[in-house]
């Protein structure tokens, strides 16, 4: 499988403009993605935010999409989960 370049494209850039005014739009909004309680729908959408990141098409241009899945990673659960299940790593 061929891996995209660091360098973001138009469409890439397109993507995650219109993803960070969708998620700023959100967190205006309530304190997760689904509301002020932390849900499964705070999990799956750190999917989508942690590929790109991993492949460097993702970074600090991007605060609020970067933020998000590193508050996830600050949360208690997150970190006692990986002290059971061993280290995450999405791309390897």
């Amino acid at each position: 499988m061929r891996r995209p370049s660091a360098a973001a494209s138009p469409e890439r850039r397109f993507i995650q403009g219109v993803s960070q005014r969708q998620h700023g739009s959100c967190q205006a909004k309530s304190a997760w993605f689904a509301g002020n309680d932390f849900t499964a729908a705070d999990i799956q959408m750190s999917f989508p935010l942690e590929a790109p990141a991993a492949r460097g098409g993702l970074d600090a241009t991007r605060p609020r999409l970067m933020a998000f899945p590193e508050r996830i990673y600050a949360r208690p659960a997150y970190k006692r989960a990986l002290g059971r299940g061993g280290p995450y790593e999405l791309l390897s």
